[in-house]
């Protein structure tokens, strides 16, 4: 077995979503921050990024007779991939549209 020395990378990505809460049909923003460890922004490089949204269910606490849930057959019902390049600041924002629940099920 090889132990190699812990090396610290050359750069931080932060991403941050600036617009909450996250709602189905609505526009997300998020926001991207790139710099290297020794200081100063990461500027004029490129982000990939991707965003996805999945089905999920609910059922309130105590309610046991009633459920909320998404499509059954389905469990990724978004799911996209942008490219970007940070500016001279290590900044970028991104708008991704979440699609709105086709089907809303009340059990």
């Amino acid at each position: 077995m090889l132990v190699a020395d812990y090396r610290t990378p050359d750069f931080l990505l932060k991403v941050t979503p600036e617009t909450l809460p996250i709602v189905a049909g609505s526009t997300m923003i998020f926001g991207a921050n790139a710099s290297y460890y020794a200081g100063g922004p990461l500027a004029h490089s490129k982000i990939n990024w991707r965003t996805a949204a999945d089905s999920t269910w609910y059922r309130p606490p105590g309610w046991s007779e009633y459920s909320f849930c998404g499509e059954a057959d389905s469990n990724q019902v978004f799911n996209r991939t942008f490219s970007s390049i940070t500016d001279s600041s290590g900044e970028h924002s991104l708008a991704s549209k979440f699609p709105r629940a086709s089907k809303i099920q009340l059990h």
